[in-house]
């Protein structure tokens, strides 16, 4: 199980890669800033996102198998322009 952003203080970027693409459960215990967390399928088009904040133990389950997470500081979320036709394509990362 991946930590993610849980424990930092500052905010932060991370992206997640599911091989093979999973259903998947997120949270926010002992995250300290709000964030946006948007999950694409296997080909890389966006499936849903999650409003997720700081320090609280909602878990946000996919409804489908996702092969990328993308979490992002809820203030900068805006400023990458990510809609419901924007697609993943061609990531090179380490599996978690």
């Amino acid at each position: 199980m991946a930590k993610g952003l849980s424990g930092r203080i500052e905010p932060s970027r991370m992206l997640f890669r599911f091989a093979p693409p999973d259903e998947i459960t997120l949270w926010m215990k002992d995250t300290h800033f709000d964030i946006v967390a948007y999950l694409f399928d296997d080909v890389g088009a966006l499936v849903e996102t999650f409003n997720m904040y700081a320090n609280t133990d909602t878990f946000h389950m996919s409804e489908t198998k996702v092969r990328f997470v993308l979490e992002l500081p809820q203030n900068e979320a805006q400023k990458f322009n990510i809609k419901q036709s924007t697609k993943i394509k061609d990531v090179s990362c380490p599996l978690y």
